[in-house]
């Protein structure tokens, strides 16, 4: 019987009547953040490309290819030079990762991984030159037919600002990089710059990206420092950039030295107040010295609960025990039999004629 139970519960493998098996990891979901992330599109720098390779058997390989676009200044002074490997993109555990690159590149001197917010990065050094190279070429292989590219670190003297930009105009891109590109080469070497699309409509709104580096280059001129308002090329049109550590310029009017609550231009200057007719401020914040009564309606059609001082007899009410108010005179309750109309009694008086 125990024979006959397990042949039934077992699956029936050479009928071919069984359906496939499915996979049980579980389907990633997306958050909201990455819902309404606005997609970043590099105008420098090449951030994948499909290629197709004849095969051994005479058919199209088709390769998907991601590069790796880090700025940051990689390991420390004393360490060997080393490329970053993006792999944010990839689902496999980290182990898997790391023992592929062991197997890759066998004469590594040492990898550690890195995470940058949301990107996972591995940096891995390499003693010679030529081992370098030879990681940028060929980079990681995995066997969907993805190739990650990886690409060099910056030198530990490098003096990295990432930069957004608003207030672009609209153009082809092709102009929108050589203009980028020319109106902040006076601030830094362009590493990379771009623009952002809206996260539904994939639509230009006029915002972008650039990564500059300040560090001087040896016999050339010093860069400017940067500036909130940028002109686009030689015209009389500008955009603006904003950096962590911008000093401060107000976002309303974008001239420095004060906040936007504070602008002169903010809308709560040009006001008007409907007690005293003046602008600048609203009725509840008046101080105009006539007086508020209770009862008084404001700009938002509530009564007002202040009372001023002033000089006809009103004040606040008193917080102490005595009170300076005369209570009202106690109404007398009669009954209904002393309700009744009374006529008074007249008292004749006769003529004595």
């Amino acid at each position: 019987m125990a024979s006959s139970a397990k042949n039934q519960n077992s699956p029936d493998t050479g009928s071919g009547t069984q359906p496939p098996t499915t996979s049980t990891l579980p389907v990633p979901r997306l958050t909201y953040a990455k819902v309404v992330q606005k997609h970043r599109q590099s105008l420098m720098q090449k951030e994948q490309e499909t290629i197709n390779t004849p095969d051994d058997s005479d058919t199209q390989k088709t390769t998907k290819i991601i590069y790796s676009n880090i700025f940051c200044v990689g390991g420390s002074p004393t360490s060997v030079y080393s490329v970053f490997f993006d792999l944010s993109s990839r689902t496999e555990p980290l182990g898997k990762l790391m023992n592929l690159i062991g197997r890759t590149y066998p004469n590594n001197c040492g990898a550690q991984p890195i995470r940058k917010g949301s990107r996972v990065l591995i940096e891995v050094y390499f003693e010679k030159s030529e081992e370098i190279e030879s990681a940028l070429i060929n980079g990681l292989n995995f066997k969907n037919g993805v190739l990650v590219k990886p690409c060099r670190t910056l030198l530990s003297n490098a003096n990295i600002t990432k930069v957004r930009l608003s207030k672009l105009p609209f153009m082809p891109p092709t102009k929108l990089l050589e203009g980028i590109t020319t109106s902040l080469n006076i601030y830094g070497r362009v590493l990379d710059c771009g623009i952002y699309h809206d996260a539904t409509s994939r639509i230009f709104m006029g915002n972008g990206f650039a990564v500059l580096d300040h560090q001087v280059i040896e016999g050339a001129q010093p860069f400017s420092a940067m500036s909130h308002n940028i002109s686009w090329l030689i015209t009389d049109d500008y955009f603006y950039a904003t950096w962590a550590s911008m000093p401060l310029h107000c976002a309303r009017c974008h001239k420095p030295n004060h906040h936007v609550r504070i602008c002169p231009s903010h809308p709560r200057n040009f006001r008007t107040c409907w007690t005293c007719g003046k602008v600048g401020h609203i009725s509840v914040n008046c101080t105009d010295e006539q007086d508020h009564l209770l009862g008084n309606k404001g700009n938002n059609g509530s009564k007002r609960q202040r009372i001023r001082t002033s000089s006809i007899g009103l004040s606040t009410p008193a917080t102490s025990g005595t009170s300076n108010t005369v209570p009202p005179e106690p109404i007398v309750h009669t009954s209904a039999s002393d309700t009744t109309d009374k006529t008074p009694t007249a008292h004749i008086i006769e003529n004595p004629q």
